[in-house]
């Protein structure tokens, strides 16, 4: 992996969780860990496309686009099992007692 491949990831990451932000506000944690989980997903994706040795002679295209897959499916499987505390509280004042 060179600087390149890892400077692509984390702006893949970056641009992810920020357009998560942007695209759904509930069921999230806040910008900050939006950004953490693409960047995260971003590099386990990226990681995973040179374990299984395809990324030793690509551009950075693929890695990009292996990034931006992994970043997107962090922050949908994030928002999809863990709650933020903001919807547990709708949830819990829409339940009648």
């Amino acid at each position: 992996m060179t600087i390149v491949t890892v400077l692509t990831g984390i702006f893949i990451g970056l641009a992810a969780g920020w357009a998560a932000r942007r695209m759904v506000n509930d069921g999230g944690y806040g910008l900050a860990s939006d950004l953490l989980i693409g960047v995260a997903g971003s590099g386990v994706g990226s990681l995973a496309l040179w374990l299984f040795g395809a990324a030793s002679d690509m551009s950075a295209v693929p890695l990009a686009v292996a990034a931006a897959i992994g970043a997107g499916t962090a922050i949908m499987a994030q928002r999809q099992v863990w709650a933020a505390p903001i919807v547990v509280r709708r949830i819990r004042r829409a339940t009648p007692r």
